[in-house]
């Protein structure tokens, strides 16, 4: 799970290199037996937020027939070739609003959460065209508002009206200050993967895959530098492909406007890595405002 763009089809590609999971490839954005559902609608990859504690029998549903497998749809299975499977990967980037639900009421499952730099997120966005949510849109979801957006929905409005690149930061702003708040960063269930440190492979492979039961993180590891089926441009380890997408001075500084606004000032340095400490601290933090979440 992540933003789109931030390099999940990349890194799903490299758990799954032997090609020997069932491969469901954004099921919840795509299936179109779910896409009226309230789970799987919204705007761009911010879609569907729903309360940890929400039984609601219909996404319940809904999700338990994706994870299941038993969803089967022309895109999610595009990229199959085999006829029979034993194990399943879903890779979706729609999901990040719910996630906190999705762990709570799916405990079976593991789940990898792929963070990458919000500049270069929103530039690859933005070039694509990427469609957000106004604020009307967010105003709308009353729960949502309630939860986590209040204080920012000022600040949300303001941005109506900014350039779509502005907007991507804002998306990614919402959609980890919920994971933050609701605890996700600190879930057992959850494993959470930097961008910028896969590319350098710093030990966070070997991590994710002992996360994951794997003992064949070396037969994966040459798949890092191999280009994904959604890259339309440079291979991941590219040295064109920068930190930070290659703002400019003034998208920096409106993305640094609204990423202080919403506690993620200090999560990246001058050259567009992750500060393990500041993570850390938004974990902690994160932790102690919902410890309810992470059941």
């Amino acid at each position: 799970m992540g933003k789109g763009r931030s390099g999940t089809t990349w890194l799903s590609e490299i758990i799954n290199y032997r090609r020997d999971h069932r491969y469901l490839f954004e099921p919840f954005t795509h299936s179109r037996r779910f896409s009226e559902t309230p789970l799987c609608r919204g705007f761009g990859d911010n879609r569907g937020y729903t309360r940890p504690e929400s039984s609601d029998a219909d996404r319940y549903d809904v999700a338990s027939a994706i994870l299941g497998g038993r969803s089967k749809d022309s895109v999610p299975d595009a990229y199959n070739r085999g006829l029979l499977y034993n194990r399943r990967i879903i890779k979706d980037i729609s999901c990040l609003l719910y996630l906190p639900w999705l762990l709570r009421w799916f405990p079976e499952h593991k789940w990898v959460l792929l963070v990458r730099n919000p500049l270069a997120t929103a530039a690859s966005q933005a070039k694509y065209q990427w469609r957000y949510a106004s604020s009307a849109d967010y105003q709308d979801d009353h729960e949502l508002v309630a939860d986590h957006l209040h204080p920012f929905m000022p600040l949300i409005a303001e941005i109506d009206a900014a350039p779509s690149f502005d907007r991507a930061v804002l998306s990614w702003a919402i959609a980890y200050r919920v994971l933050v708040d609701s605890g996700v960063l600190t879930n057992p269930r959850c494993h959470v993967v930097h961008y910028e440190e896969l590319l350098t492979d710093t030990g966070v492979l070997d991590e994710l895959f002992r996360f994951l039961g794997r003992d064949d993180v070396e037969r994966a590891r040459p798949h890092l530098s191999r280009q994904s089926k959604t890259t339309w441009r440079s291979q991941p380890g590219d040295a064109s492909r920068t930190l930070d997408g290659g703002a400019t001075p003034d998208q920096h500084l409106a993305a640094e406007r609204i990423l202080q606004a919403f506690g993620f000032g200090r999560a990246y340095d001058h050259d567009g890595k992750p500060v393990q400490e500041a993570w850390r601290a938004l974990a902690a933090a994160g932790k102690s405002r919902r410890p309810d979440s992470v059941v």
